[in-house]
């Protein structure tokens, strides 16, 4: 089964609500007027009923999609979600705080497998792919003339 967005179930409970609308007006004024006259004033009663139904549903659903939209592209820009709709605010600051909490677990996690890959286990110091990482990094600076570097690598044969 479909399921229906809030639009779709809002045009549906209008029509549920000009159908008994129309049939109350119909009922009341049938009964409360024993004239010739009754039926141009149930059309006329009835016309005006459902275009102020209308006019109010359109009304409704207008703020309702401009709500949706200004939420939306607030989540878009990371920005804090406004209290039009409180509920939602709540669920998506808890969801926010969560995976907040697990990006921070993840860069410390990076962080000590980083550092965990650059020490040697068994003396604890920095072993040999520390020691070209930081080589590279100090190869990549931007040096000035007027120092010199010079490097000198002994491998035993």
């Amino acid at each position: 089964m479909k399921e229906q967005s809030i639009y779709q179930k809002q045009w549906l409970s209008l029509a549920i609500i000009l159908l008994l609308t129309v049939a109350i007006n119909t009922v009341v004024i049938y009964y409360s007027f024993a004239d010739y006259a009754v039926s141009s004033l149930i059309l006329i009663s009835n016309g005006l009923l459902i275009l102020s139904l209308l006019t109010l549903h359109w009304f409704g659903q207008s703020l309702l999609k401009k709500a949706e939209s200004k939420t939306a592209s607030l989540l878009l820009e990371n920005q804090p979600v406004p209290k039009i709709f409180p509920l939602l605010a709540s669920v998506i600051q808890r969801h926010h705080d969560s995976l907040q909490q697990d990006i921070n677990k993840i860069k410390n996690l990076n962080s000590e497998l980083e550092h965990r890959a650059l020490q040697d286990n068994l003396t604890s110091l920095q072993n040999r792919s520390a020691f070209r990482k930081h080589l590279t990094e100090f190869l990549q600076q931007e040096i000035p003339l007027s120092k010199h570097v010079c490097a000198l690598f002994v491998q035993p044969n």
